[in-house]
């Protein structure tokens, strides 16, 4: 399955990560690719330092990490699931929705705080 995780934050960089330890794709995207590349390293170092106090093998940490992937915006196009969690502002809240709902994508779950509302 192809997840695409828009919000790469500690939430969207969690999601991610489940998904690709479970055998998925995992798309990464935050308001930049490179802000992405950041956050996808940032989970590297954290698999790394589980290494490190072998807690996982190096293997396992490298295969998680192979399908976590940090992709320009048509690259979740056909994504199976899409899972939304930006920041917790309005704004980028609605700009994130009306750019996924104008995609061809096919199911979309919002992942939302209470005190957005």
């Amino acid at each position: 399955m192809k997840v695409a995780v828009f919000g790469a934050g500690t939430m969207g960089s969690g999601i991610a990560q489940v998904f690709a330890a479970k055998g998925h794709t995992a798309l990464m995207y935050a308001s930049s690719v490179a802000s992405a590349q950041r956050h996808k390293d940032k989970l590297a170092a954290s698999l790394n330092k589980k290494v490190a106090k072998g807690k996982m093998t190096q293997e396992a940490a490298d295969d998680l990490m192979s399908r976590v992937l940090v992709e320009e915006f048509e690259a979740a196009a056909d994504a199976d699931l899409v899972i939304e969690c930006v920041a917790e502002n309005m704004a980028t809240r609605t700009t994130s929705s009306t750019r996924l709902s104008t995609s061809t994508m096919r199911l979309v779950f919002f992942i939302v705080s209470q005190d957005v509302f």
